[in-house]
């Protein structure tokens, strides 16, 4: 189903930005996918998380994301937490976000800084929230198998409805 989501460029533009620009430029539309789906059920790290997550996916080894990696913005700096229906920004380490979003399912408070999701404390870039499609969320989340990487991708088309 369609999902509808409001960036929220007054407290994370830079995140805001790159999320948009990767829209525009069509990369929502090709070679991205859902690939994994954290459940209560499936959850492989503590503490237990539950999102949807989505994003360009590489075709070959080799394959680098199509935009480079994005500066950090700490939930400490946005004032932004990851409620449901957060759009964040999946991240190895602070400033290597780049083509990897997930949507949280329900209150993930463990994504925030200091939630104790990251490694580093700095939690996840939250930047925008889901408006209309809560029932398409919901229904992506409950397809949640046993492990939380999808043996078989579901294909993503996104576009860009209206920017300001």
């Amino acid at each position: 189903g369609d999902m509808v989501v409001a960036l929220r460029a007054d407290r994370a533009p830079r995140t805001a930005a790159h999320f948009l620009e990767f829209a525009l430029r069509g990369y929502l539309s090709e070679r991205s996918a859902i690939y994994r789906i954290v459940s209560a059920r499936n959850c492989e790290r503590s503490p237990t998380i539950e999102v949807v997550q989505f994003g360009w996916r590489p075709h070959g080894e080799g394959d680098v994301p199509p935009l480079p990696p994005v500066a950090h913005e700490s939930t400490a700096d946005t004032g932004l937490v990851h409620r449901d229906g957060t759009l964040s920004l999946a991240r190895l380490g602070p400033g290597t976000g780049t083509s990897a979003f997930f949507f949280c399912v329900g209150d993930q408070p463990a994504l925030d800084a200091g939630g104790g999701r990251a490694d580093d404390g700095l939690g996840f870039a939250a930047f925008g929230e889901l408006v209309e499609g809560f029932d398409a969320l919901r229904a992506l989340h409950a397809r949640a198998g046993t492990s939380e990487w999808l043996a078989e991708p579901l294909v993503v088309s996104g576009r860009v409805l209206r920017s300001a």
